[in-house]
């Protein structure tokens, strides 16, 4: 009898195992299965942060239309009660190609476009352009000068590929911006095979590009003459406030929408930011010295249609400094563009 109480024992004790295995299974799948608790309760916190920060957008664009009182505003005032409302640095706050605004949070990642007082999520982005390694540079007195990038550069990130692309095959682009509606889907089909990347409303990448403020342990004090010129689709430029010097074309022939120029900048080069697409540019500081070929009688803003009345922000107590020589070497024949 005792053998068979043992028997019974062991089976007993087999089978609670076996029942409290699939009890936990099923308590495993509840907490974190595609419906488990966790789960939804992740995606409910993600569901209130969206609903949060679209809050915070819409309360800071009515606060913006509020203190115009009718007048036409901009990102920069956008800008300005999102910090306030939100927090320094907290927001960044851009315009996109269609004129619409592009509103992203660095705590979250999250991006909004708001448009037609509508405003939609889009796919996270991170604001990162690259390390130290992607540049190409040479010591100067106080850092180091940023010449330009590498052959290699980021060849494994949406703007690493797109610059890759410009500089290996850049008659694809040509063609996958053809009138021609079959060139253009032929070319987006090479574009696919050969970069494993898909073009979106008519734009590869809505890019952004962080420079670095140190390299090697040394700042970053200028950015050299042609450094970034001619980078298709290169859409917003994040510059450190070590740069003091920004050299002729640095910028030129891209599609720069959203420009902001450090207080550290004490000089810039003539066309620097010619031929983009800038709607919107905020000087930090005291009006930089503009430095032209004698021979050439042209601003830093050359060929940037979209800079029109209140498109440019400066300082309040600096407006002084941009008087009417500095606005056309600036580039600018309106003096009104220019405000507190």
């Amino acid at each position: 009898m005792i053998g068979k109480s043992k028997g019974i024992t062991v089976i007993a004790l087999v089978i609670t195992i076996i029942i409290l295995l699939i009890l936990a299974g099923v308590t495993i799948v509840t907490l974190t299965g595609e419906n488990g608790i966790l789960t939804k309760a992740n995606n409910a916190k993600e569901e209130t942060i969206i609903s949060t920060e679209k809050e915070q957008i819409s309360t800071a664009q009515i606060a913006t239309v509020a203190n115009r009182l009718g007048e036409d505003w901009n990102v920069g005032d956008l800008q300005d009660e999102l910090d306030n409302l939100v927090g320094a640095e907290k927001t960044k706050v851009t315009y996109n190609a269609d004129d619409s605004i592009n509103v992203w949070f660095s705590d979250t990642k999250h991006n909004y476009h708001l448009k037609d007082n509508q405003i939609i999520r889009i796919e996270d982005s991170d604001m990162i352009f690259g390390d130290e390694s992607w540049y190409e540079y040479q010591d100067v007195e106080g850092g180091v000068k940023i010449t330009g990038v590498t052959e290699e550069v980021g060849k494994y990130t949406p703007l690493g590929i797109l610059l890759t692309i410009s500089m290996e095959n850049p008659e694809l682009i040509e063609r996958l911006e053809s009138s021609d509606e079959e060139v253009k889907a032929q070319a987006q089909q090479e574009l696919e095979e050969l970069y494993n990347i898909k073009q979106e409303e008519g734009k590869i990448y809505r890019n952004v590009g962080n420079i670095p403020s140190q390299i090697n342990g040394k700042d970053v004090v200028e950015i050299g003459s042609n450094a970034f010129s001619s980078f298709l689709y290169l859409e917003y430029v994040d510059i450190p406030n070590t740069v003091k010097k920004i050299g002729r074309d640095a910028f030129s022939k891209n599609e720069i929408l959203n420009l902001e120029i450090p207080a550290s900048v004490t000089l810039i080069e003539g066309d620097a930011f010619s031929g983009n697409n800038l709607k919107y540019v905020k000087f930090n500081g005291k009006c930089p010295e503009i430095e032209l070929e004698p021979d050439f009688e042209k601003g830093i803003f050359n060929a940037n249609d979209g800079l029109i009345s209140r498109r440019i922000k400066v300082p309040e107590g600096e407006k002084i400094n941009y008087d009417k020589q500095s606005l056309y070497y600036l580039g600018i024949s309106s003096y009104d563009v220019i405000y507190e």
